[in-house]
């Protein structure tokens, strides 16, 4: 079937990259549309998979993690929680075999952050959090932006948060708490099938999308933090408009435009 050959070749793929690291890649195999099948045909693509990665990678430097079914039709998809624990677990395992250490900033800064539900914010936002009396008292807890901003940058190494630093106005960076949520709520909408109540026409069959068009799909996010977060993720790229207008795309630059459009 066509899925068991798209498999083989991912397969060879991790073969190959598994050879050169120096720990075992961890692999968890998703699959799409498992809403199209009953549980019990889910259950028997399972064991078949498993089947699979058992004969192929025997004795590679590859650790199986397991296979999960996600429905992609809707937002966050179906399982997706089942889906993140088990990617979880591996990159505990990861950070745990990871060089990088945190100190005693790192992990009080991280449970305040934890503690606050927060999805997203600002380093302005934080820092103005972290400055609280209670805060001060409860917490041992950078005050500085400086101090504030490279343990942000620790946090980000061992990918327990993103951190999407503005290297010209460092306030103005994006600290995400919480990426399930964003990933949830925004590719839940972008990427959502013409048959789903969440789809949008909004890159007119083209594939791009307009800062503007964002704006005004996600009122409560900021646009220029989406771009950053959705290119940081590899979900999307940012493209000029001349690119565009040299690919026939767009016939000119928008006029009477106070600010240029960014696209995606």
């Amino acid at each position: 079937e066509e899925f068991l050959t798209s498999l083989h070749k991912w397969i060879t793929v991790i073969e190959n990259v598994s050879q050169n690291v120096s720990s075992p890649c961890h692999v968890v195999t998703v699959a799409s549309h498992v809403d199209m099948i009953t549980p019990g045909a889910f259950l028997c693509v399972k064991e078949e998979i498993s089947a699979i990665w058992s004969s192929r990678l025997d004795g590679c430097n590859v650790i199986n993690v397991g296979v999960v079914g996600l429905d992609c039709r809707k937002c966050g998809g179906g399982e997706f929680s089942s889906f993140i624990i088990t990617l979880s677990k591996s990159c505990q395992a990861f950070r745990s075999a990871n060089s990088i250490k945190t100190n005693l900033y790192c992990h009080m800064l991280y449970t305040f952050l934890e503690k606050e539900k927060t999805t997203v914010l600002r380093v302005d936002e934080l820092c103005d959090l972290l400055s609280n009396t209670d805060v001060i008292r409860k917490y041992y807890v950078p005050q500085e932006q400086e101090y504030v901003l490279e343990t942000l940058s620790s946090l980000h190494s061992t990918c327990l948060i993103i951190f999407l630093k503005n290297n010209h106005t460092p306030g103005n960076s994006w600290v995400i708490v919480d990426k399930r949520v964003l990933l949830a709520e925004v590719n839940g909408i972008l990427f959502a099938p013409k048959t789903s109540k969440q789809y949008h026409d909004i890159s007119s069959n083209t594939g791009i999308i307009t800062q503007s068009a964002l704006t005004q799909i996600f009122p409560n996010l900021d646009a220029e933090m989406l771009i950053h977060f959705l290119c940081y993720m590899k979900l999307s790229m940012e493209i000029t408009s001349d690119m565009l207008i040299h690919s026939n795309l767009q016939r000119k630059h928008p006029e009477n435009s106070m600010t240029e459009e960014k696209y995606l």
